[in-house]
């Protein structure tokens, strides 16, 4: 029962993401203004990441619908990404900054 507990809360923070490549994504729209340590027009995702507590859903809420959140920062565009793609792009930065 524990097993299956734990599977169930697994799946539950797990988003497929087949068919998406997220590398692919942040080279071509998020690149420009994010880097993981160097603040540019945007902040560097190792200070904003971590905020998110590893909630990919929350995070993947913001890059599909940007809000301005840092005054200090100009409000993210939206991007025009495809909620699937947003969810992927969310997984695969709390990755990279986490190390995991």
């Amino acid at each position: 029962q524990k097993a299956e507990e734990l599977k169930k809360e697994i799946e539950g923070k797990t988003i497929s993401t087949t068919g998406v490549d997220p590398e692919a994504i942040y080279n071509t729209k998020c690149i420009a203004c994010h880097k993981f340590d160097v603040k540019l027009v945007g902040p560097p995702y190792q200070e904003t990441v971590p905020k998110y507590a590893g909630d990919v859903k929350k995070l993947s809420e913001f890059i599909y619908n940007p809000q301005k959140i840092d005054p200090a920062f100009p409000p993210m565009p939206n991007q025009g990404l495809k909620q699937k793609e947003a969810d992927a792009m969310a997984q695969w930065l709390i990755k990279k900054v986490s190390g995991k």
